[in-house]
């Protein structure tokens, strides 16, 4: 239940997400038509019956849940806009009786319209960021929850179609509720669900909310994702699942122990309190063997001083290469050594079980430095790179309570300094450094950046809540390497 705006810009920022469960183990998600029901009084007595009786339902009884509530715009409206200051979403905590009664009352009086249940692990210590149950609470809720449920069987369809390089035909996919259509923008039959694939990196799943919006995502290829229910799809699941969705590929001979406080007294909390320094502050590396090498020139090198004599964590990355519906078919694989700091010199030095492409140096856990070793990994970290200048854009690209999108120059003129550039077209071409928004004054934007590699990463709102965007195929840097 997050703001979608927000969402594409916020992820620029973000250095820890929660794990996303892993969408082919996701059980069945209860709804309206499995016997849920909920009720809303006086904005803040919400009663949740689960009638159903079904093994779903069976399993959260006497559960500990979380309740996450939450009011949702119009779906076909504006994606670029802010949806307030403050997170709409009211969390609150309870149990399902015996008989399948949820009643809690809400913390405040806030207008929401849709609840997702989310169910306590077994010993009531953690509870899963996996849906249980979604419950509408209005005409609004309804269709959220409509949206959602579709949605949702949409994205698991392309995650189910994926094979190791292209998807699959339509024949090794159809059946049940899924059947073949002639191609990308067609129309599948009412209660199913359509399926088109090139047979290559281009995919399509689409179906109709049952008051008849047709609701797609597509896979364009490269890492470009065209949708009309990121916000109520969990679109962004399969990309995160890369970054989190399991433990990474570790090979190294590192343990607890050995990041305890040393004798001489320099281990414990790090010094160092920046947010991290780069290639642009003159921090090398590069690999002879397995043995990685990284000076600290200009700049940095004071920044290796501050940890000097401490054991400090190196961490190399190969980073996974972008896959189908715009996340790696595998995660990241990364190698860790705990070394000792030089007390004098700018050189770190450390062998590794493995190479990589980028280096990362932390002390205590706090990130020190950052630095491509590889060809391949100075281009997937320029992409990084490029992608955090999306968040120079302001909180909207519409007047507050605008119906349509203000002109380019307006938005560009809220920027600071000349980041800000605009653009003569949706795919318009940005140098660079700087950040491209178009939009033609009514519901139609686009912002662009374009990475030293030369990779071109966009965000366009295409109308009638259609969003096509690539920034989620580089989201593991973004929010391993946010601060770099």
């Amino acid at each position: 239940m997050r703001r979608r705006w927000v969402l594409l810009t916020t992820v620029i920022c973000l250095t820890t997400v929660p794990a996303a469960a892993s969408a082919a183990s996701d059980p069945p998600v209860l709804g309206p038509a499995d016997g849920v029901q909920a009720t809303l009084t006086d904005g803040r007595i919400l009663e949740i019956r689960f009638t159903g009786t079904g093994p779903a339902t069976t399993a959260l009884l006497g559960r500990h849940v979380v309740l996450e509530c939450a009011p949702h715009p119009d779906l076909s409206g504006l994606q670029f806009v802010d949806r307030g200051s403050n997170d709409p979403t009211v969390s609150v905590g309870g149990a399902v009786t015996a008989d399948g009664v949820l009643r809690v009352q809400l913390p405040k009086a806030k207008p929401v319209d849709a609840c997702n249940v989310l169910a306590y692990s077994d010993d009531h210590a953690v509870y899963s960021d996996t849906v249980a149950a979604r419950a509408p609470l209005d005409p609004a809720g309804a269709v959220w929850v409509d949206e959602a449920t579709r949605a949702h069987e949409l994205r698991d369809l392309l995650i189910r179609a994926r094979s190791t390089e292209a998807y699959r035909a339509a024949a090794a996919v159809v059946g049940g509720a899924v059947v073949a259509v002639d191609g990308p923008t067609a129309t599948p039959p009412a209660g199913q669900i359509g399926y088109w694939t090139d047979g290559a990196a281009h995919a399509v799943a689409a179906t109709f909310s049952a008051g008849g919006r047709r609701l797609a995502i597509e896979d364009l290829g490269d890492g470009m994702v065209r949708t009309n229910v990121l916000d109520q799809g969990g679109v962004l699941d399969p990309f995160l699942e890369v970054a989190f969705g399991g433990p990474f590929t570790v090979d190294s001979g590192s343990s607890a122990s050995e990041r305890e406080p040393d004798a001489d007294g320099k281990g414990g909390r790090s010094p160092y309190r920046g947010h991290g320094v780069g290639g642009a502050d003159g921090v090398r590396a590069r690999f002879s063997g397995r043995r990685l090498t990284m000076r600290f020139t200009g700049r940095s090198a004071a920044v290796l001083r501050t940890v000097a004599g401490r054991r400090v964590l190196v961490t190399s990355i190969v980073p996974p290469d972008r896959g189908l519906f715009g996340a790696a078919l595998k995660p990241p694989i990364e190698h860790d050594a705990v070394v000792r700091a030089p007390r004098r010199g700018a050189t770190l030095t450390a062998t590794l079980p493995g190479t990589g492409d980028v280096c990362a140096i932390a002390d205590d856990g706090q990130p020190v430095a950052i630095a491509a070793a590889t060809v391949a990994g100075r281009r997937w970290f320029a992409d990084v790179q490029a992608n955090k200048l999306l968040a120079s854009l302001p909180r909207s690209l519409a007047a507050e309570g605008g119906t349509g999108y203000l002109p380019a120059g307006s938005v560009v003129a809220q920027g600071k300094g000349d980041r800000l550039v605009t653009m003569s077209g949706p795919g318009g071409v940005v140098k660079p450094g700087r950040v491209g928004v178009w939009t033609d004054g009514a519901r139609r934007a686009a912002v662009a950046v374009t990475s030293t590699s030369g990779r071109r990463i966009v965000l366009a709102d295409e109308g009638d809540g259609t969003v096509r965007t690539n920034v989620f195929a580089d989201v593991l840097g973004t929010l391993l390497f946010a601060d770099g």
